[in-house]
């Protein structure tokens, strides 16, 4: 099936740029490795939210190498996903109730068609902006069920998101070095994911003991943040993390 064109208002003003960003920033192997598995369950876990999904913003298509509860949404035409408005944009997008008329109507018609046909209600999404600040794709969260989406969330998936694209930058360091090289990224990753699996057991007990209706409390959220700008302190020391 030939490659769907993407439509030119979907396009940033710097879609050059952003594209040699991506190129550079990602390759086949990106988004495959544990640590990327570790963000995506660690978000499911956090918003209490069946799918979560980091996905990269191609040409004409969105890929979703890092997805967790919708296997079988591998790649989709950029016109037909909420991903592409993210990047158009280059800022948070957060639809509470895809239902509604008033936040339906701000997808593209073919985007509108593929959350009718998945039974896609909540969508929350940050752009992963690479050291030019472009966004070379999103973090995202996906609900059937409609709900609410407060101001300390959307501050928590932000973090969330730094970290993605803060760890994006150091593999591509670390893998374009001679001296730095995949021992290096292969430690960074070990640490890092042993941190997010920690943090994931956190969540589960504040979890337990909060309940599980959203928004998600303040007893569960500052505890997180403190704990994800801990990782993100821990993060910036290595070499090519301010690049």
């Amino acid at each position: 099936m030939p490659t769907l064109l993407t439509t030119p208002w979907l396009l940033p003003l710097d879609e050059p740029q952003r594209l040699a960003a991506l190129h550079h920033y990602t390759d086949d192997a990106c988004l495959h490795e544990p640590v990327f598995t570790g963000f995506i369950d660690l978000a499911t876990r956090i918003f209490n939210l069946p799918v979560a999904f980091i996905a990269l913003v191609e040409a004409d298509e969105v890929v979703h190498k890092a997805n967790n509860g919708l296997p079988q949404l591998l790649r989709r035409p950029r016109t037909a996903s909420v991903c592409a408005l993210v990047v158009r944009y280059n800022t948070s997008l957060v639809f509470t109730d895809l239902a509604q008329p008033a936040q339906h109507a701000q997808l593209t018609d073919a985007a509108a068609l593929a959350v009718r046909a998945l039974g896609l209600r909540f969508y929350a999404g940050m752009p992963l902006r690479m050291p030019d600040q472009s966004p070379v794709g999103t973090l995202c969260l996906v609900g059937y069920q409609a709900r609410p989406f407060g101001s300390d969330e959307q501050r928590v998936l932000e973090q969330l998101a730094e970290l993605v694209q803060q760890t994006l930058i150091i593999r591509r360091m670390c893998l374009a070095s001679d001296w730095l090289g995949e021992g290096h990224w292969s430690r960074i990753q070990t640490t890092l994911t042993e941190g997010i699996w920690d943090l994931a057991a956190l969540v589960r007990y504040l979890c337990q003991r909060a309940g599980t209706q959203p928004p998600v409390p303040a007893s569960v959220l500052a505890p997180v943040s403190r704990r994800l700008a801990e990782l993100h302190r821990n993060l910036a020391v290595h070499p090519g993390s301010l690049l």
